[in-house]
């Protein structure tokens, strides 16, 4: 049976995990360290905890690298990190949540919101 004309061309990563079809100039406008998820976007975050200030360094392998004056102890730099973000993306603490890497300097935060040339601007990306 001939492959249907709707699915005819396409490569498999061809959906942004939202159900809408990805151009080849929407993929080239993902930063490394972004992804589109159900709902919203996945952000890959590198944290350097006791810093002497809170900033955003850059990319560094695949993930922004954030350096956070809270220690990595009982939760606090992972708060942290949802609260400088927060703030800098200008969302609601609410609408973000760490998604991977609770104990880890390497952390998964997934931001609800559909803006990605907000976010893309709004991260220096």
């Amino acid at each position: 049976m001939p492959p249907s004309s709707r699915r005819e061309g396409r490569n498999e990563g061809d959906r942004n995990g939202l159900g809408r079809d990805v151009g080849e100039s929407d993929r080239s406008a993902f930063p490394p360290c972004l992804t589109a998820s159900r709902g919203g976007y996945t952000l890959s975050v590198l944290v350097q905890p006791r810093a002497s200030k809170n900033e955003i360094v850059g990319v560094h392998g695949g993930a922004l690298k954030i350096r956070l004056t809270a220690p990595p102890v009982e939760g606090a730099a992972n708060k942290a990190c949802l609260d400088f973000l927060a703030r800098l993306l200008g969302v609601r603490r609410s609408e973000m949540s760490i998604v991977g890497g609770h104990a880890s300097r390497e952390k998964k935060v997934f931001i609800k919101t559909d803006d990605l040339k907000g976010l893309i601007s709004r991260l220096g990306l």
